[in-house]
């Protein structure tokens, strides 16, 4: 079977996330099981595209500034590109909808979109802390412009249709979702009608994050993923405030991207570091890590925190549990089908800055339970992936062959 992954953000080229880490491991593991893999992906650097031949696939890697150009430069392309080449299957993510433009060239092509978190929904959750008066004007501005829009309290989205990640998933003759949450949001939100199927992200944990031992660690605490709105920053920061000053021999490190927020706050790291000057000394920001320096940070760490807003199937979360760091992870999303609350990690409300802290004290003050906690996470990681691989091959199996 010959399988062709579409997605702006891939390894090493780009500073990826879970979209990006998740083509990775399904890359790798479509072709240990025998199967042709071909990757379209983006890079900022570049004047042509140009092709790099890996152990597990071919990637064809496109100089674009945007994943709209993106979307544009593989429609384009595919027209050369399938001349010489045969395609049984083609998968997608619906963030930046990139394979929108082939399936809508070539129909007859199996297209599998797989959900992980659409722009509407992201910007729906960061409005969150829009100030009310804000959310307010924008309701009145929709009235006076002859439309009804509640923005933030819209419960459908009207705008749907204009969106091209709403269009790749009608075009998709399958679409999955990692985690039931996303999965029943969308349908309610996007008022679907089409099937979704619930099937996880595969993942084989690296070599070196399971060697790691779960004891002796250093004292440290660490956050990997972008500084924004969305991944509870604002909670969060508050939150490092309290571990560090009851903790004074802990440290803290973020990884990730530094973003705007606003025009208020250009920059989400400056504004953490203005917020956490008193414990500044204790705290290191490191900008984006390569996958080997994130590996290590986690083998480092005895915990990880994720208190994100909103997530799918987070691959860090994943991650983290291989390494045998524990995890303070936040309730909503997909997390809750992954953390099991109390055996294999901690689950909190990642709105409340005390919830987050009272967390992390609990494992700092009981080393044991954290230890035990870490070795339960890992051992629920390697016996779980199976079943999951063997799900998502029945379904390409079942689409290429219907």
């Amino acid at each position: 079977m010959a399988v062709l992954l579409v997605t702006y953000e891939f390894p090493p080229h780009m500073n990826t996330g879970g979209i990006g880490s998740y083509m990775f491991h399904l890359a790798r593991m479509l072709s240990n099981a025998g199967h042709k893999v071909t990757v379209f992906s983006a890079t900022h650097n570049g004047h042509s595209i140009h092709k790099i031949v890996e152990d597990s696939y071919v990637n064809y890697i496109f100089p674009v500034s945007s994943s709209i150009e993106f979307r544009e430069a593989v429609r384009v392309f595919f027209h050369e590109f399938i001349d010489n080449e045969c395609i049984d299957i083609v998968e997608s993510p619906e963030v930046g909808a990139c394979a929108l433009g082939i399936k809508q060239d070539f129909p007859g092509i199996p297209l599998l979109v797989r959900l992980h978190t659409p722009g509407v929904l992201i910007t729906k959750v960061s409005n969150s802390y829009q100030p009310i008066y804000t959310k307010i004007r924008y309701v009145a501005g929709s009235l006076l412009r002859g439309r009804f829009d509640l923005g933030y309290w819209s419960r459908v989205d009207k705008n749907r249709k204009k969106d091209p990640e709403f269009q790749i998933c009608l075009f998709a003759d399958y679409l999955v979702s990692p985690s039931e949450a996303l999965g029943i949001y969308l349908s309610t939100f996007w008022q679907f009608n089409k099937l979704i199927q619930v099937i996880p992200n595969p993942f084989r944990a690296d070599d070196d994050l399971l060697a790691y031992p779960i004891h002796g660690r250093d004292k440290l605490i660490c956050f990997v993923g972008k500084l924004t709105i969305l991944k509870g920053m604002f909670a969060l920061t508050k939150a490092v405030n309290r571990i560090l000053q009851q903790n004074p021999d802990y440290r803290f490190v973020f990884v990730g991207r530094d973003e705007a927020v606003s025009s208020r706050i250009p920059s989400m790291r400056g504004w953490m570091e203005k917020k956490l000057k008193r414990v500044m000394s204790r705290v290191e920001f490191t900008g984006p890590l390569s996958r080997e320096g994130v590996n290590e940070l986690l083998g480092k760490s005895r915990i990880c925190v994720v208190p994100s807003l909103w997530e799918n199937y987070p691959t860090i979360v994943l991650e983290a549990m291989a390494a045998g760091t524990v995890l303070v992870a936040s309730d909503r999303g997909g997390i809750p089908e992954i953390i099991h609350n109390g055996k294999t990690g901690y689950l909190i409300n990642p709105r409340k800055p005390s919830k987050i802290a009272n967390a992390v004290n609990k494992f700092i003050s009981k080393e044991s339970e954290r230890q035990e906690i870490a070795a339960a996470s890992r051992e629920w990681i390697l016996n779980s992936q199976t079943d999951i691989e063997h799900s998502i091959l029945d379904l390409y199996q079942f689409a290429v062959h219907k």
